[in-house]
Order: structure tokens, then C-alpha cells, then sequence
């Protein structure tokens, strides 16, 4: 029997995948994830790590996460399908409207534990000072979970 490795293996040879960092970006993991995928840490996939595995190699996801049935290869080209795949964490942030962007991050950041979603918070609230985008900073040191700092008030005498 096909162990999950032999799979991902197999899979990025079929699809002409180089970059294991590419599968770690369409599943949503961090890179230690897919280490542990490919060095036999980890014995299937989860279902939401299986279906965006399915997704990027186009192929069934009950093959790929467990091993169940025949890959069933779709014929999309591997590098579309690929480049489909990682699109959504690819997109330049000048493209995008602030609330989209603060919906990407925040999706990207449930997988992270507290604590590293508390520091990601702190510094993106570091990197963010100015008042034009006080507002911005603050819904999505919500949207992570924390609280917002306090406002400075700052007070204006007449000249």
C-alpha cells in the first residue's frame, strides 16, 4: 500500500510540482506540515488538508489523503492547475480592498495557535502607526482576536 508520501510523491511527479512550499500555501499549513507529510510523520490528511491537496494536483481526495481508490487524474495542465491552486495566496495586496485582505489574513491566521496569532497581531499593529489607518488596524487586531490600542488623545490648543 501507497504510504502518504509515496502519494505526494507520486502526485508532484505527475503534476510537475518542484515546490513543496506551493503545496503548503494551497493547503493553508506551514511548511513543517508538509515535512511531516513527506517524511512519514503524518499517515493521511485531515479532510480540509485533503481537499485543498485534491484541488492542487487535481486528482481524488480520498486517494490523496488516505489512499482510497485510484488518484483519477483530471487533465487540466499541472501548471494551470498549480497556479489556480496557490492564486489566492499569490494576489499582490495592492489589488485588493482592505476588508478582502484582512479576510485572507485572518483565514491564514486560524491556523495559527494563540500565541502566534497574538504576535502577528502585535506586529501588524506595529507596522501600521499612522491615524489615516487607525481604523483598518483596529478591525483587524479584532478580527485576530485582540484588543485595539487605546487611542492617544492628543490636545489641540488654538494658535
Amino acid at each position: 500500500m501507497e504510504t502518504l508520501a509515496d502519494r505526494l510523491n507520486r502526485a508532484m511527479k505527475h503534476r510537475k510540482v518542484t515546490k513543496k512550499a506551493d503545496l503548503a500555501r494551497a493547503c493553508g499549513v506551514k511548511s513543517a506540515s508538509v515535512a511531516d507529510w513527506f517524511n512519514g510523520e503524518t499517515k493521511s490528511l485531515g479532510d480540509k488538508a485533503a481537499r485543498a491537496a485534491a484541488k492542487f494536483f487535481r486528482c481524488s481526495r480520498d486517494w490523496i489523503g488516505s489512499g482510497v481508490g485510484q488518484p483519477n487524474w483530471e487533465d487540466e495542465p499541472a501548471s494551470q492547475a498549480a497556479e489556480e491552486a496557490v492564486k489566492p495566496y499569490t494576489t499582490p495586496p495592492r489589488t485588493l480592498p482592505v476588508h478582502e485582505l484582512v479576510e485572507q489574513l485572518s483565514q491564514l491566521l486560524e491556523k495559527l495557535d494563540k500565541a502566534d496569532r497574538q504576535a502577528a497581531a502585535e506586529d501588524l499593529t506595529s507596522l501600521s502607526r499612522s491615524p489615516d489607518s487607525r481604523i483598518a488596524r483596529d478591525d483587524l487586531t479584532r478580527t485576530l482576536g485582540g484588543t485595539p490600542p487605546a487611542t492617544q488623545q492628543t490636545k489641540r490648543t488654538g494658535t
